[in-house]
């Protein structure tokens, strides 16, 4: 169950990464041409290369962002994962006090191998 919401919060993170960010330094790419575009003042030109840097900055700083907590969602579904198969082979393999363990352990391995 929670390697499944891990992986659903990496998804809804990703989808709002693409929809909320990327737009918005599309947007602010959009108004830095505009303004650079008005004229060919030393001013303007100045000023839209910083307002360029700037937003090129911050878009990076935001993918970093992003990548980070994607390779952290990664690093924990792999670990749920590791102990997943531990508990899996510890109920297969049980002394007989735990058949019922046991039992439980491989329907659920069936179970979640017939939904995949």
């Amino acid at each position: 169950m929670n390697i499944r919401m891990m992986e659903n919060r990496k998804y809804n993170e990703s989808i709002d990464f693409l929809n909320d960010t990327v737009p918005s330094m599309e947007q602010a790419l959009a108004d830095i041409f505009k303004e650079r575009t008005r004229n060919n003042d030393q001013g303007t030109v100045q000023g839209a290369d910083s307002e360029s840097l700037r937003t090129a900055n911050d878009l990076a700083v935001a993918t970093q962002k992003w990548e980070g907590q994607m390779q952290s969602y990664d690093a924990y579904i792999e670990v749920l994962k590791v102990n997943q198969k531990l508990i899996a082979k510890t109920a297969l393999k049980g002394d007989p006090s735990t058949r019922f363990v046991r039992d439980i352990a491989k329907t659920a391995i069936l179970a979640g191998a017939l939904d995949q």
